[in-house]
């Protein structure tokens, strides 16, 4: 007798096709991996075409709605999101389903940069993604991000609540990633003594 795969359901809002954004890409990436050992629903907010290159053991849904995630969902037993889904699908947090939420993208130095000649709107849109993550980080079970150094940051909450930084402090944050590794760690040293 075979065991029962629990069941996974991917979300993003970027739509999925030949070509794609990057969320779209990371989540049938991570589709195809899990498939393996869980059955795997991708799902779309957008209307889009089948990838020539996806797995038949890859549900691929798209388009549809709320009434239509909220079908899905209620199928699955963990919900993978990335981080920006529940802010128009809030409902997801709510179902009573293990909730994963992919930090991967780094939206919150993205606004920063996109709006770097423009400190009014660097700052309103850093603070409004700051409270979507924030939402994100407390409704989730799980996080998953891109590096150890990522999880790290996000396990101090120096991405969201309690935030030590702001729109001002990229440079600086950029000059300690980019120091030898024994100087972030004398630099890690001083700071805690």
């Amino acid at each position: 007798m075979g065991t029962v795969k629990s069941k996974i359901l991917i979300i993003t809002l970027e739509p999925i096709g030949e070509s794609m954004a990057g969320p779209a890409i990371r989540a049938l990436e991570i589709g195809k991996r899990l498939a393996s050992e869980f059955e795997v629903t991708v799902y779309s907010s957008a209307a889009g075409t089948r990838p020539k290159n996806l797995p038949a053991n890859v549900r691929l849904v798209q388009g549809g709605g709320k009434r239509v995630l909220a079908e899905l969902a209620l199928g699955h037993t963990a919900i993978f999101i990335q981080a920006n889904v529940l802010k128009p699908f809030p409902f997801l947090a709510n179902m009573g389903k293990h909730l994963i939420v992919d930090l991967y993208d780094p939206y919150l130095f993205a606004v920063l940069v996109q709006y770097k000649n423009d400190p009014v709107q660097a700052s309103a849109s850093y603070r409004l993604m700051h409270q979507v993550l924030e939402l994100h980080m407390t409704r989730a079970d799980f996080t998953v991000c891109a590096s150890e150094r990522q999880r790290d940051r996000e396990e101090r909450g120096a991405g969201t609540k309690g935030a030590r930084h702001g729109p001002n402090s990229t440079r600086a944050m950029h000059d300690r990633r980019n120091r030898p590794p024994g100087v972030r760690q004398a630099a890690r040293s001083r700071a805690n003594s």
